[in-house]
């Protein structure tokens, strides 16, 4: 199959891809006899169910009838597997064997594939014989799009192919069989695949501000291309052409495809659909496809900056009202992309980006030094995890001034990546915070502004190397805990954190703690400075097995909200002024802590009790010339040593 060339950049648009199919009366679909036997469809149509990088749907648990095991389900129709015996759809006879296909988006299906398996398996006999072909977007009415019967003498890998008449765009397809050739047992496909066939190859022609993509005037060959085919945007400092809306990609774009080339789509209303796997910048090539209203919708994987060939650039800009809808993937760098290709998203405005897969920030697969970047002012973002710098010498960057975030596991420098997240404003939450994860990861996070939520916990410097940093405006919010350094004790990878607390910022959670083992423990750093940490619930491990502990002169405020919490088994190392502050109403109890006081002449550290209670007292050493100040009602406090003064206010 030809690609098609799309010399053209694009404004004020959608982009156009209609299926143009030969039409037949519905129930007089013509079997393809001349590639009846073949193995693959021939080169005029395009798979649609493909189970590979161009997948565009899937089979659901119990969209099938009940098959003889587990291992023949309806989902083996489509899996794309051709010869393996476990692979195929198996169901009993009954008076309707179905199964039901759903698309990531509404696409036109004109004509489908069945393949029989490559062993006998009672081939002849189980083969269908008579069933219905329906179409529906939602699942609820049917529409008939082609009968078939007496479909006799099939032989072993078999596989005929049917056409029938249908332009409309459906989510949903059902195939019925309702007759075998006989068996009492099974009925059996090996494979099913759903075409829409095209009108054959066309080169875009048109150009200037006021050529329309969806003008066949504007194409060569057979005038304008079908959903099968390609979308090759490919100009060089050309006027865009203008795209009116409501216009549909089916397959794939590529946008900037070739070397040292550039293009730019404008969309600012309808809807663009792709099926496949699409670039924005490859090989060489800058792409970018800003939108500002109307959606874009994939149904499977995005990359901005792809292929090696040259540094290649790619931009996506969500603006305004603009929409932008993922079935699969979105990687900013991959596929191995050159060394110097950078990727970079926008958002602002009311613009949203949802991705339902994994989306990754600086990535290729080849360790080459690659950039990717996320700017954030407004609109929304939401992923099922976010990898931000991930693989080899790739960076990866998040750069939020506000809007919102929404990801289930976010992971900041990964597997040897760097990652970086800059947070001025804004709103993220998280299930799960990953910041240095993973054989030397490197990840920072530095938060002046905005709210940071993580639902499950936070690791810092998991298996890698991970710094995060909160002052100022900023809020970290965890419903469980913070975990400081994390690597196993007989394990080579790293596992070093750090986390900083200055200046007013608020940390909420249950726990803040070293998370390696014993032998590793020296591997996690905390820095309270002018830092308030609020208790989220009572907690014995309030602040936990912390080794390097820094309390600088803005001091540390623990509002316990009312709790009891401890902190156990910490070592603090007091610059002058140091200062420990509890409100809120609860008790804060010290157990096998010690103070160190800095080489400074002048040291002093204070406990102050402006709304709550200090229970117990860490051990302090380096203590010539120094004096602990407590304020408040306790005197049970106090432990005198030489060269020490502790004075009650």
């Amino acid at each position: 199959m030809k690609p098609i060339k799309m010399r053209a950049e694009v404004n004020n648009c959608g982009i156009v891809r209609l299926c143009f199919a030969v039409f037949v009366a519905i129930g007089a679909a013509i079997p393809l006899t001349e590639v009846a036997a073949a193995t693959t469809a021939p080169s005029s149509l395009y798979d649609l169910t493909t189970n590979g990088s161009d997948a565009s749907g899937s089979v659901a648990n119990n969209d099938y009838s009940t098959t003889g095991t587990g291992s023949y389900h309806g989902t083996r129709a489509f899996d794309g597997t051709d010869t393996h015996e476990l692979r195929r759809w198996l169901p009993k006879v009954t008076a309707n064997m179905w199964v039901v296909y759903t698309f990531n988006v509404p696409t036109v299906v004109d004509s489908i594939g069945i393949l029989l398996p490559n062993a006998d398996y009672a081939t002849a006999k189980r083969a269908p014989n008579a069933w219905t072909f329906h179409g529906s977007n939602d699942k609820s009415t049917w529409e008939k799009l082609d009968e078939q019967s007496g479909e006799t003498n099939w032989s072993v890998n078999e596989k005929r192919y049917y056409k029938f008449s249908n332009t409309k765009a459906y989510k949903y397809y059902k195939f019925n069989c309702t007759a075998n050739n006989g068996a009492t047992d099974f009925m059996q496909i090996q494979e099913m695949e759903f075409y829409c066939t095209g009108t054959g190859d066309s080169t875009w022609t048109g150009g200037g501000e006021t050529s329309l993509v969806n003008d066949d005037a504007n194409w060569g060959g057979a005038a304008m291309p079908g959903s099968e085919y390609e979308a090759y945007i490919d100009d060089t400092g050309e006027t865009p052409a203008t795209v009116p809306s409501g216009l549909t990609v089916y397959k794939f774009l590529r946008l900037g495809n070739e070397s040292g080339n550039s293009a730019k789509v404008v969309q600012t209303t309808g809807t663009v659909r792709l099926s496949g796997n699409s670039t924005i910048g490859r090989a060489g090539a800058t792409g970018e496809y800003a939108i500002s209203g109307g959606r874009l919708v994939i149904g499977s994987n995005l990359y901005l900056s792809a292929v090696a060939g040259g540094k290649s650039n790619g931009i996506l800009d969500i603006s305004g009202d603009g929409e932008v809808e993922l079935g699969g993937k979105f990687m900013l760098c991959a596929n191995q992309a050159s060394a110097g290709s950078t990727a970079c998203v926008n958002i602002s405005g009311n613009g949203k980006l949802t991705v339902t897969g994994e989306m990754d920030i600086g990535t290729d697969g080849n360790s080459a030094a690659t950039t990717g970047t996320v700017y954030q002012t407004g609109g929304a973002l939401t992923a099922k995890s976010m990898m931000v710098g991930f693989e080899g010498s790739n960076y990866g960057e998040y750069l939020m001034s506000g809007g919102n975030c929404s990801v289930e596991n976010l992971h900041i420098g990964h597997e040897n990546g760097t990652g970086n997240i800059e947070m001025t404003g804004g709103n993220c939450s998280v299930k799960e915070l990953f910041v240095g994860y993973g054989d030397s990861g490197t990840g920072n996070v530095e938060m002046t502004g905005g709210t940071l939520s993580a639902t499950s916990s936070l690791s810092i410097g998991r298996f890698g190397y991970g710094t995060f940093s909160a002052s100022g405006d900023a809020t970290v919010v965890t419903a469980t805990n913070v975990r400081v350094g994390f690597s196993y004790q007989n394990d080579s990878r790293k596992g070093y954190g750090t986390f900083i607390v200055t200046n007013g910022a608020e940390v909420a959670t249950t726990k803040i703690y070293a998370g390696a083992e014993k032998s590793h423990v020296d591997r996690a750093k905390v820095v309270f400075d002018g830092a308030v940490l609020t208790a989220t619930a009572a907690s014995a491990e309030f602040l936990k097995d912390l080794p390097d502990v820094t309390l600088g002169a803005g001091g540390l405020t623990i509002n316990t909200e009312g709790n009891a919490v401890t902190i156990a088994n910490c070592a603090f190392v007091a610059e002058p002024g140091a200062k420990i502050t509890v409100t809120g109403g609860g008790t804060v109890t010290f157990e096998d802590c010690t103070v160190a006081f800095t080489e400074k002449p002048g040291r002093s550290f204070a406990f102050a009790e402006t709304d709550g209670v200090f229970s117990g007292m860490p051990a302090f050493s380096n203590i010539g010339g120094s004096h602990v100040e407590m304020s408040g009602d306790n005197k049970k406090i106090g432990i005198v040593r030489h060269g020490l003064m502790i004075i009650f206010r």
